[in-house]
């Protein structure tokens, strides 16, 4: 008789879908972040445009983040097998850095824009 399972815990078939889900969405955020950023190279009207810069700013954010997590993905997707999770510790935790460290940036960075929607409708009261 199998151990019972603990409340919330997920199978390692379910485990495998959700690892494949996020690799293909990984790839996915790359591009269209990488083609955000390359049409931001390319037109010198978007480069110069000062509300656009907050966009700049959250696509080179997310791109890193999906290129930065591929190694922790693809690894947990290639080690996974049916019986037993037996990965390396160190590698998951160095390979797993890039999300706190952008969420704290897209925390920032939203912060940020709400301070200045905040500051422009203040201003706005007292003019």
């Amino acid at each position: 008789m199998s151990p019972p399972k603990q409340l919330g815990a997920l199978s390692n078939n379910i485990t495998l879908g959700v690892y494949i889900l996020i690799l293909v969405l990984q790839f996915f955020c790359a591009t269209v972040n990488g083609l955000i950023i390359l049409f931001f190279a390319r037109s010198r009207s978007l480069r110069r445009n000062k509300h656009m810069r907050l966009v700049i700013f959250l696509s080179i954010g997310d791109f890193f983040l999906a290129v930065g997590e591929l190694p922790y993905i693809i690894y947990m997707t290639i080690n996974w097998d049916a019986k037993q999770m037996d990965y390396d510790p160190l590698y998951i935790m160095i390979t797993a850095e890039p999300l706190p460290i952008q969420l704290k940036i897209s925390a920032t960075i939203t912060v940020g824009i709400a301070f200045g929607r905040n500051i422009v409708s203040v201003l706005r009261v007292f003019e």
